[in-house]
């Protein structure tokens, strides 16, 4: 169970969730935006080996940008520390910035119950993307949690607020997500039914045991320029996905979009890729996966190929899930509501206006 943007802020109040500096303006629906540290770290290796240490420069952003690039990983962190002993975080980008072909938080998007620090954050670029200092970046969601929180996170990265490098060469260890209050497929089909949840059209045969299976639409978006810059409206190009096919190339960024409206107004959908289609190395959705409630569109996918891959209008290409909330809920009426289509990013709108 998720928890709204209301009930955020009154657990801050309640010091049951650790967010400072808190803004109010920062709230969403069901998250609440957190900013990017100037501190960077580089990983300079050519090769990554997880049994030895990473060597990396250290990089101060300035305040007109610094342009990452392509084939690196950077390691930034949060302006805020944030974390609880009460719920479980979980960190991922916004939609502005993963549609400028930014991932954040490359894997590991679940924050322990206990951790209270500025996060590290995972970051990689398909194509050349300037970043800022202390710009919104990302999003934290809180989770409620089923059985005792006796054993609080004590581990290795708890006592760092600036980023900080793997420390996997000192200690292999997985750790098992649990997936709690998830709807089931046939109470996704039973939500539709009783309109709590949109998905139009709705097919049943795309039905899953816990989520449900969405089409790509007919048309796609790139950018003109190589290099985006958030603080501008990036042009971009539309195409339309013919019949035949159309072919993703690496080192390009793709914004396509569900052939279905979807969302809801009672759960939080989340959408990913379908196992299919990562095995052929086509990621559907970069950064933020997390869809506000009450946001009822055609979703835009930030779509990026490792090898060349073909893809087709109408093929099932990723799958949604739907979650329960906890406290007041708020919907969602931000700049990407009502999309139609691929939409670009407007994170632009985030920065004041110069004159």
């Amino acid at each position: 169970m998720i928890l709204t943007g209301p009930e955020i802020k009154k657990q801050v109040k309640l010091n049951r969730i650790h967010i400072n500096p808190f803004l109010d303006d920062l709230i969403n629906p069901n998250s609440y935006n957190y900013r990017l540290h100037e501190d960077l770290l580089e990983i300079c290796d050519d090769v990554i080996d997880p049994h030895a240490f990473s060597h990396y420069k250290k990089i101060k952003i300035p305040s007109s940008g610094y342009i990452l690039k392509p084939g690196h990983l950077y390691l930034g962190s949060t302006v805020e520390e944030m974390g609880s002993d009460y719920y479980v975080t979980s960190l991922i980008g916004r939609s502005s910035v993963g549609r400028l072909g930014l991932f954040l938080q490359i894997t590991a998007d679940l924050g322990h119950i206990g951790a209270k620090h500025c996060w590290t954050l995972e970051l990689k670029v398909v194509q050349p993307l300037v970043v800022y200092p202390h710009m919104k970046i990302g999003q934290v969601s809180f989770w409620v949690m089923e059985g005792k929180t006796e054993n609080l996170y004590k581990g290795k990265y708890a006592k760092y607020s600036i980023p900080h490098c793997s420390e996997i060469h000192n200690e292999f260890k997985q750790i098992q997500r649990k997936i709690l209050m998830i709807l089931s497929g046939d109470e996704i089909t039973k939500q539709v039914i009783s309109k709590n949840i949109v998905i139009d059209p709705f097919i049943l045969d795309q039905v899953n045991p816990n989520s449900y299976n969405f089409r790509l639409g007919s048309s796609l978006r790139i950018y003109k320029n190589l290099v985006l810059d958030p603080k501008k409206e990036n042009e971009t190009v539309l195409i339309h996905i013919p019949e035949e096919g159309y072919v993703l190339k690496p080192n390009i960024l793709y914004l396509g979009h569900t052939e279905e409206v979807m969302g809801s107004n009672l759960y939080v959908p989340i959408i990913r890729g379908r196992s299919s289609i990562g095995r052929l190395g086509l990621f559907v959705h970069i950064t933020a996966d997390l869809i506000d409630i009450g946001s009822i569109n055609q979703w835009t996918l930030q779509m990026h190929a490792v090898q060349p891959v073909k893809i087709y209008p109408g093929m099932l290409i990723g799958q949604v899930t739907f979650w329960k909330v906890q406290g007041e809920i708020v919907l969602y009426n931000g700049k990407y509501q009502s999309s139609r289509g691929p939409m670009a990013s407007k994170i632009y709108k985030d920065f004041p206006v110069t004159v």
